[in-house]
């Protein structure tokens, strides 16, 4: 991997975090002025004009005479910019931005044939899975030298594996970073060309914690990887999804809503546990299989081992409805428990609680059951539902093991209503790290130390 360290900033010339870098881009329109003398690396020189205030704007001429005095490896020019001196010593490259979308295959190539530079460097805004797609195939059939990225956070992808997209070289940054889905050199060198690449398949997951568990975990171990955001709202073009991880050679993805259910057909096999489950959470690119796994029962004996003991033939009260109280119900089921179920839907949480073997009661009945064990299997209490308790507070009960599947805030208000009862309270955070864990092991075959999990998330 060739990595060019984009400098946005006079001051940034002399970072001692170029040593991770082979090249470095000088962005003279953000900087507004030229060095006083050659840069330490093989260099780039980039001015487009609409990036700077006309007036902190350098002259074209003097910046294309110094570069070619000072041995620029290429000058960056816009497709309609015009080289201004005789015989320089720079090679051109001709660049193309799509601050807006990503159109199609045949498309960008069209875009590369007119820019016919001695390099050509295109990069699109890339808003889903079918941009992704489109970047790749076009890049791979473009023979000339070139560098064809996406912009913004899911086009991260594009920018760790210019190997898979035949690019010269990748863009990374110094630290504030001059372009939007921009990786740090340190990052880029650490990962290299044979780093894993793995990620989380969602929507909304900003706000996220699974990128620092698993960098934790690669750092723990040793593995060389990186965890990347793949924000994808809509399922239309989820059937890419095979192409995506095989083309751009990611190892695996956690799957979080709205596509736990709408990945299954195309998995290549499925785990049982996950095919009982109706749900994946995991998919392994295995050596070119996609296979799904199911990681939610692992995270809750996990969160549960050191209580397991309060376990055992219980009566238990679980919480919801979806894919997440059916992961719990088996992990119930499992143990001996007397599963009694609640749920907002009175129409979905009968029938659901007869197909886990279990007593349907509506809330406004609780009250007159008993339970040992409490899992809130349902986002009520979270961030959309903030300050709302998922049951009446006069079940809480002194001696109850009561666990909440949400975990931001780390401490909900039925963890705190728990606490305040007398009981003893499991957060979701301990979930999230065992199922975490589980899925590092079937992507590396590596178990990372728990507390190096935790630690990334204090």
């Amino acid at each position: 991997m060739r990595i060019c360290a984009c400098v946005g900033d006079i001051e940034e010339v002399r970072s001692p975090h170029l040593e991770n870098a082979d090249l470095m881009e000088l962005r003279l329109d953000l900087m507004g002025q030229l060095p006083d003398s050659r840069p330490p690396l093989p260099f780039i020189v980039t001015c487009h004009k609409q990036k700077t205030p006309l007036d902190r704007m350098p002259d074209q001429k003097q910046v294309q005479e110094w570069s070619s005095r000072h041995d620029a490896l290429y000058l960056d020019l816009d497709m309609n910019e015009e080289l201004l001196i005789d015989a320089p010593t720079f090679r051109v490259i001709r660049s193309h931005h799509d601050w807006d979308g990503t159109p199609d295959e045949k498309a960008i190539v069209d875009i590369l044939e007119r820019l016919n530079g001695d390099l050509d460097k295109a990069a699109f805004t890339v808003h889903g899975l079918r941009d992704l797609l489109s970047i790749l195939q076009a890049s791979r059939s473009w023979a000339r030298p070139h560098v064809v990225i996406g912009m913004g956070e899911l086009g991260q992808i594009t920018r760790i594996r210019p190997r898979s997209l035949g690019n010269e070289f990748t863009f990374a940054s110094l630290g504030r970073g001059t372009a939007p889905g921009q990786t740090s050199v340190q990052t880029l060198r650490e990962l290299g060309d044979d780093g894993l690449v793995t990620g989380l398949l969602g929507s909304p997951i900003s706000h996220s914690l699974s990128p620092r568990i698993h960098q934790a975990a690669y750092r723990d171990t040793g593995i060389g990887g990186h965890y990347i955001l793949l924000d994808v709202p809509e399922a239309n073009d989820l059937h890419l999804l095979p192409e995506i991880m095989h083309g751009y050679d990611v190892r695996g993805l956690n799957v979080t809503i709205p596509h736990k259910t709408s990945v299954l057909p195309l998995m290549d096999s499925i785990d049982p546990l996950a095919e009982e489950l109706g749900a994946v959470n995991t998919i392994h690119n295995d050596a070119g299989r996609l296979r799904g796994y199911n990681s939610d029962v692992a995270g809750l004996e996990g969160a549960f081992r050191p209580h397991s003991s309060h376990l055992r033939g219980a009566s238990a009260l679980l919480i919801g409805n979806g894919g997440a109280a059916r992961a719990a119900a088996a992990f119930l089921r499992d143990r001996g428990c007397h599963i009694t179920i609640t749920a907002r839907d009175l129409k979905k949480g009968p029938s659901f609680a007869e197909d886990q073997g279990a007593e349907f009661v509506p809330k406004s009945s609780l009250t007159e059951h008993g339970y040992r064990v409490i899992i809130n299997a349902t986002p009520v209490g979270g961030l959309k539902h903030e300050g709302q308790l998922p049951i009446p507070r006069e079940i809480l009960q002194p001696g109850q093991l009561v666990m909440d599947m949400v975990y931001t805030p780390r401490i909900t208000p039925l963890l705190q209503s728990a606490r305040e009862a007398g009981g003893t309270t499991i957060p979701g955070l301990e979930m999230l790290l065992h199922q975490a864990k589980e899925s590092f092991r079937i992507w590396t075959g590596r178990e990372p130390d728990m507390a190096a999990l935790r630690e990334a998330v204090q």
